[in-house]
């Protein structure tokens, strides 16, 4: 079950668009903005790649919890950026970096990891023990709520993209088995469940909803990063906003298997854009499971929402292949259905009395 989605990240993307346009900034001052646009951009691909693989098998799984892009701060200073977090109502977890590495990586027998650059390997800091640090700093987290459901084993994985490469050492050398790619990383998460104890099923049986109870608790405590890119780019803020005033509303965003599309962001302090009054979820970053709408098959974004004997499903144009779709608004025992209205198609569940537009057929 889908808890938590990525936190939307076009107006950071625009504000760096914004950055570029600023009149006198120093060529290479703005080779390092659009350096970090293809970065920022890139993560989002990577992580939405995994989103898709995760929510695609369990989101409408009331065993397991799913929460995207998590940040939790500790008194101490400490800080853990959590991509993907997944609760089974067991008390395992499993916590999820996302690396997109398209190119491959290659890991060294001493554990080292390489990132292949096009031309030759570069050194890359450990996304293992980076994984790890945040593990360390969520059972601390873990440690201080209040929920009594209790967490037992978590396991820390690093995923890379489908297609990525990975050179991997020798196991009797080092063990690479928690770098797994995003669509094998289901296969992996079912052989773990197959370990799980006699006494972890049995608490599972009286679990009575606690792994969700859990999972609102650690949404309670995200804390949003706010990039501070004037401050970065040693810019000043009134040239941002002026920047953003004048710059066109749109980002371009080429997405893992999807062609490049043009997003529409509202421009500082004008209203939100509305179609009949309710936001195109399809045309927004930052929900993956509403915008990165994707053929089981083949993976083409050429998508159109088709009706059939067993309810809506996506229709391949490219390879014609069928997709079931599958809602849910998060809650038991409501049933969230998909309305056609035109060539726009809405969600409604009528327990929260909530309608918006879940896809545009063009």
């Amino acid at each position: 079950m889908l808890i938590k989605s990525a936190d939307d990240k076009a107006a950071s993307i625009r504000r760096l668009e914004a950055i570029k346009i600023i009149p006198g900034l120093p060529a290479s001052k703005r080779t390092l903005v659009e350096q970090e646009i293809r970065t920022t951009l890139a993560g989002m691909r990577g992580e939405a790649d995994t989103a898709y693989e995760i929510e695609f098998h369990l989101s409408n799984s009331k065993n397991t919890m799913i929460l995207h892009d998590l940040r939790f701060v500790l008194d101490d200073g400490r800080v853990a950026q959590i991509d993907h977090a997944l609760i089974h109502r067991c008390g395992r977890m499993w916590i999820l970096e996302t690396k997109r590495v398209s190119s491959g990586i290659k890991i060294t027998e001493d554990g080292e990891f390489l990132r292949w650059n096009g031309r030759t390997y570069e050194g890359m800091a450990s996304p293992l023990e980076q994984n790890r640090r945040h593990v360390e700093v969520l059972r601390d987290v873990l440690r201080k709520v209040k929920t009594s459901f209790e967490v037992g084993t978590i396991h820390p994985y690093v995923v890379v993209s489908s297609k990525a490469r990975i050179d991997r050492p020798p196991k009797e050398k080092f063990d690479s088995s928690l770098i797994v790619k995003a669509d094998q990383f289901l296969s992996t998460f079912e052989r773990d469940l197959q370990k799980t104890s006699f006494f972890e099923g049995l608490s599972g049986l009286f679990a009575s909803g606690g792994h969700r109870e859990l999972a609102q608790e650690l949404v309670a405590l995200h804390q949003p990063i706010d990039f501070d890119y004037a401050a970065r780019f040693d810019v000043s803020r009134e040239d941002v906003d002026r920047a953003l005033s004048q710059a066109p509303a749109t980002i371009t965003v080429a997405s893992v298997g999807l062609r490049a599309e043009s997003i529409e962001v509202p421009a500082a302090g004008a209203p939100e854009s509305s179609c009949d009054g309710l936001q195109p979820c399809a045309f927004v970053l930052g929900n993956q499971s509403e915008g990165d709408h994707r053929c089981r098959e083949c993976r083409s974004a050429a998508l159109a929402v088709t009706y059939g004997q067993y309810g809506y499903y996506f229709k391949c144009k490219d390879c014609n292949g069928n997709t079931p779709i599958r809602i849910t608004c998060g809650y038991d025992g409501h049933d969230e259905r998909i309305r056609k209205q035109g060539a726009k198609f809405f969600r409604d569940c009528a327990d929260c009395g909530t309608s918006r537009l879940f896809y545009l057929n063009v």
